[in-house]
């Protein structure tokens, strides 16, 4: 037999071998190597469990079958899919369900297309303290319509900004409610179990390192949402937290429906449900991550200068205080009944501690969901 017929039978044996197992990893990965740019990539239905992840560098949609009909468990120790955002047109992950720890990073920049993670739903049963999303580099991005579930203490979705290490995330320009963030809307996060005495302050979101997160129109059944305000200027650097409603079962104590410890932002028409509703039980903690020194961390924005937070026509139930007592109100954060008509902020290079702007919110829904690539303001 020569070589050349031997490296044919080879190639069409391992192909054939592919085609047999179309959810396993390497046939998926194999598909998406072959997939031109704008290519839908499937999964059928089946659940399939993976010890290995695969990898998109390119603007492909990933797709199964239907949320519980294509399902994929994670026994890889690594994310089960790692994207890594292009120019031009963005990749989209879509109708999969994804069980376990670290199944979905992503990683961008600012020059990157957007993506999209959409009817998706990430369970970690009652495993206590799991991160189920990644998402780095201040690339543009939307989740939506996506279910996630996990344990106490669980930490959902992980913005990492530019990283530990990288503090630009504070030098350059944030525009208020432009499409340049990570945008979660329409989603729910539940921890699991709900039958609790206690939250443990299991958060839907935390973020980090000069990220920027928009999160709007959620329902947060016993979660919180974190924002770190970590040592060094590489904290959180802006959110937009509105629409969402805070759900609170009986016999549940839920402290805190936002940790709002670094950056600057606004926060208004969140709402509450369930037991917190009645008795006021949880807070909004307005807090410095620098302790009780001078404020170095919250209602700051470019190059940690001045920029106060705004919060306005929460829910009554929704105490706000702060846990620092270096951070003030009517200084560092206004809370207020209704929208104000304009509002401080230091946020562009051209901007003064004095500089003044209406808030306009971004288009809801997101352009993305209607398929438009949504680069604009």
């Amino acid at each position: 037999m020569t070589k050349l017929v031997l490296s044919i039978l080879i190639a069409l044996s391992a192909n054939r071998a592919i085609a047999g197992d179309e959810g396993s990893p390497a046939a998926v990965q194999h598909r998406i190597n072959l997939a031109a740019p704008g290519s839908v990539v499937t999964i059928p239905a089946g659940s399939f469990t993976w010890s290995q992840g695969i990898t998109i560098g390119k603007a492909v949609t990933l797709q199964g079958a239907g949320q519980g009909i294509t399902t994929i468990k994670n026994l890889s120790g690594h994310p089960l899919i790692s994207v890594s955002c292009v120019r031009g047109s963005g990749a989209r992950i879509t109708a999969l369900t994804l069980f376990g720890d670290h199944t979905l990073a992503i990683s961008g920049s600012k020059t990157t297309a957007p993506y999209r993670v959409d009817h998706c739903t990430f369970d970690d049963g009652t495993v206590g303290q799991a991160i189920l999303v990644e998402v780095s580099g201040n690339g543009p991005g939307l989740i939506d319509q996506c279910h996630f579930v996990a344990g106490a203490a669980s930490e959902m979705i992980h913005n990492l900004g530019l990283g530990p290490e990288e503090a630009s995330g504070w030098k350059d320009e944030v525009i208020p409610g432009s499409a340049f963030a990570l945008y979660i809307e329409d989603c729910t996060f539940s921890k699991n179990p709900l039958t609790d005495k206690y939250f443990w302050g299991t958060s839907a979101l935390q973020s980090y390192y000069g990220a920027r997160t928009v999160m709007r129109h959620c329902v947060l059944n016993a979660c919180q949402i974190d924002q770190h305000g970590t040592p060094g200027m590489i904290g959180a650097r802006w959110w937009e937290f509105y629409e969402n409603t805070f759900y609170t079962p009986i016999g549940m104590d839920q402290g805190e429906y936002f940790d709002l410890r670094g950056g600057s932002g606004v926060v208004f028409n969140n709402v509450t449900a369930g037991q917190n509703a009645k008795e006021g039980g949880g807070v909004i903690n307005v807090r410095d991550e620098n302790g009780d020194t001078s404020p170095r961390y919250l209602g700051r924005g470019i190059n940690g200068r001045y920029s106060p937070v705004y919060l306005w026509n929460n829910s009554p139930t929704m105490r706000i205080g702060s846990g620092s007592s270096n951070v003030v109100a009517g200084r560092d954060f206004f809370a207020l009944a209704e929208r104000p008509s304009s509002l401080l902020r230091c946020q562009r290079a051209s901007d003064t501690e004095t500089t003044t702007y209406s808030y306009i919110s971004f288009p809801y829904p997101h352009p993305l969901r209607n398929g438009a690539n949504a680069r604009r303001r």
